[in-house]
């Protein structure tokens, strides 16, 4: 799928969506991969491909945007519910209409709630590694320009995913407003340096305001870092984006004590290495952060265990 030829033609395949959460990176992908695989499955030329979102939400939201053009290749403008356009598309025959509502947005191979031994939900951890996810992450790629990862030399690069307050859109109302999350870090300028004097020689560190960048610029930045480091939320998901056997750490606290497993999932099907820190790393229920010399050493020597692109290693998942 993301290698094929593309040429963009006649719009032949309707596909209906109901999108979920146009704010959320990760519980968009949900959508947005099905929408490969349904491509996969059907064989269906994207370019090909018309969108209609069917949900309430109003024409905002350019990150989620992006992604869905980048997924037909921009090929046809997406047409919305909500404002109904000034002018509907000319009325035509499609060969094949495709309906997917929000219950199934919700879902996807990142987040099964199947009973199965082998993939029971998002408490359970997942031990597949999928090339139909780096299919799609590599669509998605491709699709917003930005190229392959580059040959790894040099300093193993690490990237931290800063939490702090963000614009948001409105979905029903339109318009923005600013999104003050939890689990942020208490003298994150502080932690950053003591945590590159931690690391010491052979690793570079750069902190990076996902909430703040288009898709292309997070995408980019993970697709030229060896190790992905943050506190459990949505800018997380980027690192999926990682080059393949790169490296995830995973930090809990807060309101969050590791009762999902939505990163060790996409990291899994990503084949990436994954850690989790868990524990009374920050303690419980604060939605600020303190963290102590002890938090930064033990996310240090989660760094530097990630074996990260040796030849040698597979990330195992159990």
């Amino acid at each position: 799928y993301a290698a094929r030829e593309v040429v963009a033609g006649e719009a032949k395949v309707l596909y209906r969506v109901a999108r979920f959460d146009v704010n959320n990176p990760y519980e968009a992908l949900h959508a947005q991969l099905n929408f490969v695989m349904v491509m996969r499955l059907l064989d269906i030329d994207p370019a090909t491909v018309q969108f209609v979102f069917t949900d309430d939400k109003v024409v905002v939201g350019d990150k989620d945007q992006a992604i869905w053009r980048a997924l037909n290749r921009a090929a046809h403008p997406p047409v919305f519910r909500v404002p109904p356009p000034a002018k509907f598309p000319t009325p035509r025959r499609y060969d094949t209409v495709i309906d997917v509502n929000e219950l199934l947005s919700v879902t996807s191979i990142m987040k099964t709630g199947s009973q199965n031994e082998v993939m029971k939900g998002v408490s359970t951890t997942l031990p597949c590694k999928s090339p139909l996810f780096r299919d799609a992450l590599d669509a998605i790629r491709g699709g917003l320009g930005v190229p392959p990862p580059p040959p790894r030399a040099g300093a193993i690069r690490v990237v931290w995913s800063i939490r702090r307050p963000y614009t948001r859109v409105k979905e029903k109302k339109g318009g923005t407003h600013v999104f003050d999350p939890a689990r942020i870090l208490q003298n994150e300028d502080m932690w950053l340096k003591e945590l590159k004097v931690k690391l010491g020689a052979g690793y570079t560190l750069a902190a990076h305001d996902f909430g703040a960048y288009t898709p292309q610029q997070s995408i980019a930045v993970a697709t030229h870092a060896d190790i992905f480091v943050g506190v459990h939320g949505a800018g997380m998901v980027w690192s999926a984006f990682l080059p393949r056997h790169g490296g995830v750490v995973e930090l809990w606290g807060g309101d969050k004590q590791g009762r999902n497993n939505h990163y060790q999932h996409t990291s899994a099907l990503a084949d990436l290495f994954y850690t989790a820190l868990k524990g009374k790393l920050f303690g419980e229920g604060a939605s600020r952060l303190a963290w102590t010399q002890d938090t930064v050493r033990a996310t240090a020597d989660a760094i530097k265990g990630m074996p990260v692109g040796r030849v040698d290693k597979e990330p195992v998942h159990d």
